[in-house]
């Protein structure tokens, strides 16, 4: 990932809320995809309960459609999560 892309990314992570499941799925997703896994431990937790799978960290890039706050945006991110792998608890 280019290095305006994983900034959007970065940026868009400090923005996000953390409360919920599918926000920390989302947020744990993205975190894998740039790479910045190492960042969060309760994360990466998260992410091998749901999927115990995942034998490491990055997992490949997401296809980031858009970084807006817009379910249509959101639902494609997420799709895209579940194609590599990250299972969303919805």
């Amino acid at each position: 990932m280019d290095k305006e892309n994983e900034k959007m990314a970065l940026d868009y992570l400090d923005k996000v809320k953390r409360e919920d499941e599918l926000t920390l799925s989302l947020r744990g997703a993205l975190l894998f995809c740039i790479g910045k896994y190492d960042e969060s431990e309760e994360v990466y937790i998260k992410l091998k309960e749901m999927n115990p799978y995942i034998k490491t960290p990055y997992i490949g890039l997401l296809k980031i459609y858009s970084l807006r706050d817009d379910r249509e945006s959101m639902t494609k991110i997420l799709e895209e999560a579940e194609k590599i792998g990250v299972k969303i608890v919805k």
